[in-house]
C-alpha cells in the first residue's frame, strides 16, 4: 500500500515564507543609545523624547494603546526627572504588548557570579492595575520577582 505525501505548490510555500517574515518583522521596542549615558537609572539622559539606553514600549510598537511617555521635569524623585507613562487605553497582557521598559543591561558587561543587587524605584498610581518584574537570567536559569496587580493611589 502506498502512503500519499503532501505536496505544496511552490507558490504556496513562498507565501507562507513571506507571511512569516513579515510577522516577524514587527518592531516590539524602540531604544535610543547614547554609550556616554552608561546605565542611565535615574532616565536623566534622554533623545527624542525617551531616556538613553533602555528598550522602551512606546505607542508606536504596542498595539492599540493609547498613552503617552513623558519625562516629567516637575515631579521626580531624585535628580531632574522622572519616567512617567501616561496611560488611557492599553491590554492587560502585559509585557511588550503594554506600555512599559525593559533593560538586559549589555552595556556594562558579564556579571560574575552570585551577588546582591538593589533595585530602588518610585511609582505613583491613581487607581490603575500594573505589574513590575525584576529578575536575573543565565543560560541555564532564571529567577525572577514579581508585583503583580498592584492598585495604589
Amino acid at each position: 500500500m502506498k502512503s500519499k505525501g503532501v505536496k505544496f505548490k511552490p507558490q504556496f510555500l513562498l507565501i507562507l515564507g513571506l507571511i512569516i517574515i513579515v510577522g516577524a518583522c514587527n518592531q516590539m521596542s524602540e531604544k535610543v543609545e547614547d554609550k556616554s549615558a552608561g546605565l542611565n537609572g535615574g532616565f536623566e539622559v534622554s533623545k527624542n523624547g525617551l531616556p538613553v539606553n533602555w528598550q522602551m514600549y512606546t505607542p508606536n510598537t504596542v498595539p492599540g494603546a493609547v498613552f503617552k511617555i513623558v519625562l516629567d521635569k516637575d515631579d521626580f524623585k531624585e535628580g531632574e526627572q522622572s519616567l512617567k507613562f501616561e496611560v488611557e487605553k492599553c491590554s492587560s497582557i502585559g509585557g511588550w504588548k503594554s506600555p512599559g521598559f525593559t533593560n538586559e543591561f549589555f552595556e556594562v558587561g558579564k556579571y560574575e557570579g552570585e551577588g546582591r543587587y538593589k533595585l530602588s524605584f518610585w511609582v505613583k498610581n491613581n487607581g490603575a492595575k500594573f505589574n513590575i518584574t525584576a529578575g536575573g537570567i543565565t543560560a541555564k536559569e532564571q529567577e525572577e520577582f514579581r508585583l503583580e496587580d498592584q492598585e495604589k493611589n
